[in-house]
């Protein structure tokens, strides 16, 4: 990791033996004021690695220099996690202040006296109550995303029917299905076998993929749930026709905050976060979730649940 130039250290000049120019500069510093120094710095062997420098000097018993002893702790997770934290918080607070702002402006508005205007007051009001249904969808994904991180966030396994799960999930979106003027078409063997499953988390793994599929997907789209034994995986499809994803978001699309569009995501009262849910809910089933798109010709998110979960 020090990009050492030889394999004798004997007799030789820190400088001559290591090849870093700042862990040089920082024991070179040390040595100088002849106390302890930490600093931090990142290495790129092979990939970037972030340490903790900590040196310390070593001194007789009448006080004089005789050696110094570096010590270099590995802090590359710990750095990745505060930069996660960060941008977490920044994300959080970002989504809270759009809809407390504008619920502000308009309360303020209906207090300087657009309450005494009806047909003002009626749509100020129909855009707070938009504004609040945000706002606690937020929160309560929020809740979700804690739960499930947290070590009390315990699953309910039972074996379970994977085409009752379905079923459920697409009776609760019926209304919405038909309100898009989308057709759905669903394909479930009738020998599927059971899997063992928190059958509740389940269905919100699938209502969070055919929401955005039917919001997402132009009015009289074509939605298509599948599902097939696939190795030692019972794999379940949600596919759409819509605008598809862009490449570059691909392998960040499962990411908490992460948007391709974020104005429509907005628009449809999106949180930012129901990806991330199915992820954690499917990892948490010890199986996994992917995404195949093509720019223009809908997407497919493909569940893979294990068939052996004990």
């Amino acid at each position: 990791m020090f990009e050492v130039r030889s394999r004798d250290w004997s007799n030789k000049y820190y400088w001559e033996i290591i090849a870093n120019q700042t862990v040089n500069e920082f024991l070179r510093e040390a040595i100088k004021q002849k106390e302890g120094l930490r600093k931090e710095i990142i290495l790129m062997h092979p990939q970037e690695m972030v340490f903790s420098m900590q040196a310390s000097v070593v001194v007789d018993l009448s006080g004089q220099f005789m050696s110094l002893v570096a010590v270099f702790h590995d802090i590359t997770e710990l750095k990745k996690y505060e930069c996660l934290r960060t941008e977490f918080v920044a994300n959080v607070s970002h989504e809270l202040k759009t809809p407390l702002t504008s619920l502000k402006g308009f309360i303020e508005t209906l207090q300087g006296g657009a309450i005494r205007e009806p047909a003002h007051a009626a749509r100020f009001l129909d855009i707070m109550a938009k504004q609040t249904q945000r706002l606690e969808n937020l929160v309560n994904d929020l809740l979700v995303l804690s739960s499930l991180e947290s070590k009390n966030g315990k699953m309910n396994f039972v074996k379970a029917d994977m085409a009752d799960v379905i079923n459920a999930v697409v009776l609760m979106k019926k209304k919405q299905i038909e309100e898009f003027h989308h057709t759905l078409t669903i394909e479930i063997p009738s020998s599927l076998p059971m899997v063992k499953m928190d059958t509740q988390r389940m269905e919100q793994v699938f209502l969070n993929l055919l929401d955005n599929a039917i919001k997402f997907t132009s009015v009289g789209g074509n939605i298509i749930i599948k599902t097939a034994v696939e190795g030692q995986f019972l794999k379940v499809d949600v596919i759409d026709n819509g605008p598809g994803i862009p490449a570059e978001h691909l392998n960040r699309i499962f990411e908490r905050f992460w948007r391709v569009d974020k104005s429509r995501s907005q628009e449809t009262g999106g949180t930012g976060l129901g990806l991330s849910i199915v992820k954690h809910i499917v990892e948490a089933h010890q199986g996994r979730v992917s995404v195949e798109s093509t720019l223009g010709q809908g997407a497919k998110f493909s569940v893979f649940l294990p068939l052996d979960v004990v």
